[in-house]
């Protein structure tokens, strides 16, 4: 199994370490209330799996209908991370809790393990290193069963802004490092994802006119926390961008992976020379009525440390 392990490090170190969050209310995102045993909802699930993992227990999945009630053991692990940090042991999450397991446990730390997708069971694998800032491009690599090099391809995986905010489509952002994943609209997911060929979406525009991968079911990190009852419809596409070419950086989306036009068209049809069935698109991971036959699996690292001599 899957287990991430966290060094208890004090949460000002991390805090002081961390990427600037759109903050609601005090909370940072995607935290908007306290939560104790008289609430529930999807907030709780993600407050659970932070916990659990400053704890160095396995990420938990989320049920079906997206919510998770408050009960006893939440508020023991809100207590055991409040005498790590030396707070107060009150068992409530409150905004002071909020912000220490953001800094310290909103990154899953997942690494791929480089098994081939075919001894997973799978026909691909598509496989991306995403920096903190997601407005760093990046090269992604689609892999065939036998996790032989397919091709690369030039990936953007910044969400809306991180502020919070959905500026007027194109969005070409500001060098900012887009809101928290664990958000509706924030940056596309990192872990290992069961992923699937659909047919094209119905906005050319937004979406682009080739067929779609789409990310169904989270296996581990944090999108085992996320897809597809928390996070969905996450795909990677591209987009009839006005005035864009290959010399500049693809708009921001909205949580999904952009591609360039050429290069999307192209997935599509190495995908299709290596057996992979392009599925009516149900236009959602939720309820998914095919079995998915690829993988997803995309890290998040920090950039390299900077030498000074």
């Amino acid at each position: 199994s899957f287990i991430l392990r966290f060094p208890v490090l004090p949460i000002a170190m991390r805090l002081a370490a961390a990427t600037a969050a759109v903050v609601w209310g005090g909370f940072p995102a995607p935290f908007s209330r306290e939560l104790s045993q008289s609430v529930e909802g999807g907030d709780v699930c993600i407050a659970r799996a932070m916990l659990r993992r400053f704890a160095a227990l396995p990420d938990p999945a989320t049920p079906v209908n997206g919510s998770c009630p408050f009960v006893a053991e939440d508020e023991q692990l809100v207590k055991q991370f409040q005498r790590g940090q030396k707070q107060e042991e009150t068992g409530v999450f409150d905004e002071a809790v909020a912000k220490g397991v953001v800094a310290c446990c909103a990154r899953d730390g997942y690494r791929d393990s480089g098994a081939s997708a075919g001894s997973l069971g799978y026909l691909y694998k598509i496989h991306i290193i995403a920096q903190q800032n997601r407005s760093i491009q990046q090269t992604g690599r689609l892999l065939d069963k036998d996790n032989k090099l397919v091709m690369t391809f030039t990936a953007r995986l910044h969400g809306i802004r991180s502020d919070g905010t959905e500026q007027p489509w194109p969005d070409y952002g500001d060098g900012d490092y887009g809101l928290s994943e664990f958000a509706g609209l924030g940056n596309s997911v990192t872990g290992l994802i069961e992923a699937d060929l659909n047919s094209p979406e119905d906005d050319p525009k937004s979406f682009g006119p080739y067929g779609v991968n789409r990310a169904v079911r989270g296996l581990q990190g944090n999108a085992k926390v996320l897809l597809p009852h928390l996070r969905d419809g996450i795909l990677v596409h591209t987009g009839e961008w006005p005035g864009w070419t290959e010399d500049k950086a693809m708009p921001n989306s909205l949580g999904c992976i952009h591609v360039w036009p050429a290069e999307v068209k192209r997935i599509e049809q190495e995908l299709l020379k290596l057996g992979v069935v392009e599925r009516k698109n149900p236009m959602t991971g939720k309820d998914y009525p095919y079995k998915p036959q690829g993988l997803l699996s995309i890290e998040e690292v920090d950039p390299p440390a900077l030498v000074v001599v």
